[in-house]
């Protein structure tokens, strides 16, 4: 099951009780208040007078959440654990309105956020080039690639802990096994669609899990 993801600009509430009348048009939130709904009714909306939409597929959950991990690494230098258990500490920093968001279906992020975290991805988006550009030595072997393999707590191995977890892969029988040019070009392209996806909703819209 994959996750995709939609974003809308000049979102229009609408009238809509589900059944044939709600088609491919309407975006509807998930029924229960959401801390980055920004004043958007709950509900059915749809593209505005001059609004655009677009949507793309950011993966398997598994992927998408080796893919949140990468980004976090990347920007703050810790696990998303980290973020999620210490929030106040990361308030402000770059991504951690996506990092600490909920994937569930018909979640979604508002226009201001969305405003904030396009610039985010545009000032970080030269070092995720570098940082997606070629393959990395830096977790444990698996025979199922990083883009759609299931991902425990604390999974992920920090680069400054790299000899360390050496070690316990190979008292585990284990190695290390590099992120391959595929997984970092599949992440590339997820991070070039969110950019794109903040950007669009920032103008009086919003993005949605579903």
């Amino acid at each position: 099951m994959g996750l995709d993801i939609v974003a809308i600009s000049k979102a229009v509430p609408v009238e809509c009780h589900g059944g044939d009348e709600c088609d491919e048009t309407h975006f509807q939130f998930c029924p229960h208040p959401n801390k980055r709904r920004e004043g958007l009714n709950l509900g059915c909306h749809v593209v505005g007078r001059g609004g655009r939409s677009r949507g793309f597929g950011a993966g398997t959950y598994a992927g998408y959440d080796a893919w949140r991990r990468e980004l976090c690494l990347l920007a703050l230098g810790v696990e998303p654990e980290e973020v999620w258990e210490h929030p106040r500490r990361f308030r402000g920093k770059q991504f951690v309105e996506l990092i600490d968001f909920p994937d569930s279906v018909g979640a979604c992020i508002g226009p201001m956020t969305s405003k904030k975290l396009c610039e985010d991805f545009a000032a970080f988006a030269r070092r995720a080039k570098e940082y997606y550009a070629k393959p990395k030595l830096l977790r444990p072997q698996s025979p199922v690639p990083i883009s759609t393999r299931a991902k425990g707590k604390k999974s992920r191995i920090n680069q400054a802990g790299l000899h360390g977890a050496a070690r316990l892969a190979n008292a585990l029988g284990g190695g290390l096994a590099s992120v391959d040019s595929d997984d970092l070009a599949w992440m590339q392209e997820v991070y070039d669609d969110f950019r794109k996806a903040f950007k669009l909703a920032s103008n009086g819209g919003f993005v949605m899990f579903c």
